[in-house]
């Protein structure tokens, strides 16, 4: 990653995709900014979708869950960053849409690969790369299923993970063919793909979360502010500040949001 941003903040016209980037526009905040960008951080960070809570009960009690939050938090940030600085500066070099969404990663940036020296060693470079970045989330994902069905009906991993894959699979094809034969077949003036990305993002995710921070902060307090330091230690001085977030603002916050983005 680094070397594609020096690639591409060094191409003539860069500096405008930069300040595009890193300038904010405040007049252009509105609930639907919030909205996208609390649905963003779910899938960024893979809240209230199973993940964290799957891959946390892996971590050895010897760990400050706290840290390993803040680690977890600061690295997808910092990498949400450098991919920016690849992407934008390249995108205004060239006089493309920055607005342009998936079209981007998969029309936008090949055709600029094209066009610029060592652009084939590049090209591939950032695709590599991409494609690690979609494994891994994918086996994050598979995991909340594959884990639930190993431990509480006893399939093993394999059968769980060739079944909870092929479903997937099925799933995902009425949704790729949204994108092309099946376009125009609408339901409340919404593609396949546009319905199912608005049940999760304004209906699912917001909804999990909501759940998950109340159960947190006044069912599973106890034993919650006791996993949260290693096995031994007292709960942090500030536990008692973080049920509350859990327990009424957090909530609070997501439902306002979640019902400004209607």
């Amino acid at each position: 990653m680094v070397v594609l941003i020096a690639r591409s903040v060094t191409l003539s016209g860069a500096g405008e995709g930069i300040a595009f980037f890193i300038t904010p526009d405040f007049s252009k905040v509105i609930m639907a900014t919030i909205q996208a960008a609390l649905s963003q951080v779910f899938f960024s960070i893979s809240v209230s979708m199973g993940v964290m809570i799957t891959y946390g009960s892996y971590i050895s009690r010897q760990r400050s869950l706290p840290g390993d939050a803040l680690w977890v938090v600061g690295l997808d940030s910092l990498f949400a960053i450098m991919a920016g600085l690849i992407i934008l500066p390249a995108v205004f070099a060239f006089g493309q849409n920055p607005s342009a969404g998936p079209a981007l990663t998969f029309v936008t940036l090949p055709q600029i690969f094209s066009q610029i020296p060592g652009g084939t060693f590049f090209g591939i470079l950032f695709f590599l790369m991409l494609s690690v970045a979609a494994l891994t989330s994918a086996i994050s994902i598979l995991e909340v299923s594959v884990a639930h069905l190993s431990e509480q009906h006893e399939v093993s991993r394999r059968s769980g993970t060739i079944a909870t894959g092929l479903v997937l699979f099925l799933i995902g094809i009425p949704v790729s063919l949204s994108f092309g034969p099946w376009a125009d077949l609408t339901l409340f003036e919404m593609t396949i793909f546009e319905l199912m990305d608005f049940f999760a993002t304004k209906l699912l995710l917001p909804a999990g979360a909501i759940g998950m921070a109340l159960f947190v902060g006044w069912v599973f307090w106890p034993d919650a502010a006791n996993s949260l330091n290693a096995e031994g230690e007292a709960p942090p001085r500030w536990a008692p500040i973080w049920r509350w977030m859990c327990a009424v603002v957090v909530p609070a916050l997501i439902f306002w949001v979640m019902i400004g983005g209607f």
